[in-house]
């Protein structure tokens, strides 16, 4: 199982321009997914998540999610595959990761 760092955004605009980055800096289309939570139906928020294999990519994946203004930016288990994240579990307590200071 691998990590995966996820964040919420607001406006598809910023979704779209989230994934084209990630993909320019680092990350392979097949390691990204992006998806409405289905336990959220107040939010209109879209989920962008990213495998991540160690901590350089960590720190880039947050950096990006930062800068395109995703909020409640989390830490999680699991494994995209082909930009789906079949392991999903939306019940789950996020870990968020600390906002900078």
């Amino acid at each position: 199982m691998t990590h995966i760092i996820a964040g919420g955004l607001q406006q598809q605009k910023q979704v779209q321009g989230l994934i084209n980055e990630l993909k320019r800096v680092v990350f392979s289309e097949n390691d990204i997914s992006s998806f409405y939570p289905k336990f959220d139906q107040s939010k209109s928020e879209t989920m962008v998540g990213v495998n991540v294999i160690d901590e350089r990519e960590e720190q880039i994946a947050i950096r990006i999610l930062r800068s395109f203004g995703a909020s409640h930016i989390e830490y999680s288990e699991g494994k995209i595959v082909n930009g789906e994240w079949p392991d999903f579990i939306p019940i789950d307590m996020p870990k968020l990761i600390d906002p900078i200071e």
